[in-house]
């Protein structure tokens, strides 16, 4: 007799390595933010899983994975341009009135 470990994705899904697995779940990213809860969002966001919600971190993964390809996409369609720090002007000093 040998020992066998596989991985489960979100959905249900059974791989043979945990690689595969992490894979799958990135591109099935947005599949496992549809219906989540107030509590299970906020969960995600304190990073605090509980007995409510046993899978606050793989949540937040999710989160994670979706705003990091919005933000690829706004880079490459232009709308987030980054401005080298040297070509910034410099900012005004603070105002004297208070």
């Amino acid at each position: 007799m040998k020992k066998i470990e596989r991985y489960e994705a979100f959905d249900g899904k059974v791989f043979d390595n945990a690689t595969e697995c992490r894979k799958y779940e990135s591109s099935h990213a947005s599949s496992r933010l549809v219906g989540l809860t107030i509590e299970q969002i906020m969960a995600a966001i304190e990073r605090k899983p509980s007995d409510a919600v046993p899978d606050a971190l793989e949540i937040g993964e999710a989160i994670e994975n979706i705003a990091y390809q919005i933000s690829k996409k706004r880079v490459a369609d232009g709308d987030l341009k980054r401005k080298p720090k040297g070509d910034q002007p410099p900012s005004p000093p603070p105002s004297a009135e208070g």
